[in-house]
């Protein structure tokens, strides 16, 4: 049976417009997942970074200590 409707009784495109917009909708929300994702990870470096000195300042302040 291809009449041009599907077993519902719609026609097809009322069903490729709903994939359409489904698959549009999957696409924005993957953009903002890999936005998300690369703010993160310049988050995530910036904080390696962060740690990195503190651990030289600990480290610096503890030599300090030594000393005395």
């Amino acid at each position: 049976m291809c009449d041009g409707f599907m077993s519902y009784g719609a026609p097809h495109w009322v069903y490729e417009q709903k994939q359409a917009a489904s698959d549009r909708a999957h696409t924005d929300y993957e953009k903002k997942l890999q936005e998300r994702i690369s703010e993160l990870e310049k988050e995530n470096a910036e904080l390696k970074k962060r740690i990195a000195k503190m651990e030289n300042a600990f480290l610096i302040a503890m030599d300090l200590l030594m000393k005395k």
